[in-house]
């Protein structure tokens, strides 16, 4: 028994350096970070990369969504769909839907004028496309979310210096207030 412990404790320290290096080797700088347990035991992390060159931002610079699933035999590693393009992607933060049990990621989000928190949800191996929970003039930073007995919270920063607040509804990525 204790022999199958110290196995699996050496394949979790070797992954996990195996992931620091890809990310070292690949000149990334990591920024902002969440994980979250999914309902079957695997462990999903969502952070921000920022890149000296990415693709269709050959000026370098730029940020997107980088995760990883881990899981009891691999570690699975890609891009949050959508945020693979210029537009700035910062802050991620993840959430479990008490309704359906999937995870869903909230993040700021630069829409071309100004920055505003979009929302996604992994369903098993994928995401699905982004879509913006907030909008108008000035800027919507830092997500936060909040999961209580009677339904789900957003926090965030608007316009740089006020603090907000409303219902969402992780289901469907909506706010209700």
């Amino acid at each position: 028994m204790r022999h199958r412990a110290d196995r699996a404790l050496t394949r979790g320290i070797l992954r996990g350096v195996a992931a620091a290096f890809v990310l070292a080797a690949a000149s990334l700088q990591v920024f902002a970070a969440a994980s979250v347990r999914l309902p079957d035991g695997t462990l999903l992390a969502v952070w921000e990369v920022r890149a000296r060159v990415r693709p269709h931002d050959p000026d370098g610079g730029g940020s997107y969504l980088a995760y990883s699933v881990t899981g009891p035999d691999a570690v699975i590693q890609g891009t949050v769909t959508g945020t693979d393009d210029p537009a700035a992607d910062a802050a991620p933060r993840l959430a479990i839907d008490p309704t359906s049990g999937q995870a869903v990621a909230l993040w700021s989000r630069f829409d071309g004028v100004y920055s505003k928190i979009a929302y996604a949800k992994f369903s098993g191996a994928s995401w699905s496309s982004p879509h913006f929970l907030t909008f108008g003039s000035g800027d919507d930073t830092e997500p936060r979310v909040a999961v209580a007995r009677d339904g789900a919270f957003l926090f965030y920063i608007s316009g740089g210096n006020r603090y907000l607040y409303a219902p969402v509804e992780l289901t469907n990525g909506h706010l209700s207030g």
